[in-house]
């Protein structure tokens, strides 16, 4: 009988531990982490349809994505996207001219300043707020997320730049 409490105790203090881990897992950005692969496109797809401006004015749709590309998105709210940043800029300045690269970062107008000011110094970035056309053109719902390109079809993506295979860059 004593061990049937102690067995029931442990129990308990399990899924209290589990609702507080999930708790804080979430307030980093990565709600739903048990799913979060399914929350990314897959290799082979196509990426939809889209048609944007950058900050700097550019226009960009699905057709613009020529080469390899390494397309990051970003939320200014997540506190994992902006842990992730000064990685990002890291590879995207080592990689300039071999790697082209595009920023999309969830904000509104005047949010998150220094992440998209630390992005737009390396890539061109596009700004998401009330409208994800980005986003849902490459099927893309969980933050950060990297997503490989080639001519407008996904070779691979990840939560994290480090677990995305990249090709070799001179």
């Amino acid at each position: 009988m004593f061990e049937l409490v102690v067995v029931l105790g442990v129990i308990r203090r399990l899924r209290e531990h589990t609702r507080i881990l999930d708790s804080l897992v979430k307030d980093q950005g990565f709600a739903d982490v048990g799913h979060v692969e399914e929350r990314l496109p897959d290799a082979g797809v196509s990426v939809g349809a889209f048609a944007v401006t950058t900050l700097d004015g550019e226009p960009m749709n699905e057709r613009s994505l020529r080469g390899q590309r390494l397309v990051a998105f970003f939320s200014v709210d997540c506190g994992a996207c902006v842990d992730s940043v000064p990685g990002f800029v890291t590879f995207a300045r080592e990689h300039a001219g071999g790697l082209s690269g595009l920023a999309v970062v969830r904000a509104t107008p005047g949010e998150g300043t220094a992440m998209v000011e630390a992005l737009r110094s390396v890539v061109p970035v596009v700004l998401e707020h009330n409208s994800t056309p980005v986003s849902t053109a490459f099927k893309v719902s969980a933050y950060p997320a990297y997503v490989l390109v080639d001519e407008g079809r996904v070779l691979g993506s990840a939560i994290a730049l480090d677990r995305l295979h990249l090709p070799a860059t001179a």
